[in-house]
């Protein structure tokens, strides 16, 4: 290792951070001098819009489309219209399974709440924006989501327009933050890892066998007389010399 190389790890000993660009060693004569991150598919991120927290009423389905969305009934249909909403935004298997049973166990809420119209599509559309926020980067944690959820509802509960509008009640507004905590962020594991990139590094390293401790060491034999008394002769030997 060159001293270039020892300078920039030694620069990076106390700090406790995954940010691979800090780390990397850029030298002249380095092979990391064409180094671009879109190389990379973990420093691609998923192309999802972002929409800051205001007033988003309407945002996963308009005031028409809920209506009819409302209306039905049977679960499957419920489920089925959920997925023909989501479109070709959201990639097919486990990922968009787990996002229409998400909207489906919401829109349950909402009708045992006994929701009107306009509070069910404020619900609905928080879960929805929400969940684009957290799957649209690889670092987001649960702090930010809770606050992006939070921030979202404090839209739609308190009476300051422009900026927000009292939708929901304080007890409401309660109950909709137990649920996003229940629902959403206690399963927060299980979403990262089925709707994002997973990766892991690889570490090739062979164990040595552990020493079996049930065995005994074997005791050395004592000496016989004969043995001593010879190295007692050839030491008498040695001093006479």
């Amino acid at each position: 290792m060159s001293t270039i190389e020892f300078d920039n790890i030694l620069t990076h000993l106390d700090k406790y951070e995954t940010s691979i660009e800090n780390y990397l060693i850029h030298q002249s004569n380095c092979l990391l001098q064409s180094w671009e991150p879109n190389q990379f598919l973990a420093y691609q991120e998923p192309p999802v819009q972002v929409k800051q927290p205001s007033i988003r009423i309407w945002e996963f389905l308009e005031e028409k489309n809920l209506k009819e969305f409302l209306l039905l009934q049977k679960k499957y249909d419920i489920r089925k219209y959920i997925d023909s909403c989501v479109g070709k935004s959201r990639p097919k298997g486990k990922a968009r399974k787990i996002f229409v049973e998400l909207m489906y166990n919401v829109t349950k809420f909402c009708k045992t709440s006994d929701y009107n119209l306009e509070k069910t599509g404020a619900l609905l559309s928080q879960f929805y924006l929400t969940h684009l926020f957290f799957t649209s980067k690889l670092d987001i944690s649960a702090e930010k989501v809770y606050t992006y959820f939070k921030d979202l509802t404090m839209c739609h509960s308190l009476p300051f327009p422009p900026n927000s509008t009292k939708i929901f009640s304080h007890r409401e507004t309660k109950d909709v933050m137990e649920l996003f905590c229940k629902l959403y962020l206690r399963n927060l594991p299980l979403i990262r890892f089925t709707s994002l990139p997973n990766f892991a590094f690889y570490l090739n390293f062979e164990l040595e066998p552990e020493p079996d401790l049930s065995k005994k060491p074997k005791k050395a034999k004592p000496e016989k007389k004969e043995d001593k008394i010879e190295s007692k002769k050839e030491s008498k030997k040695g001093s006479k010399k």
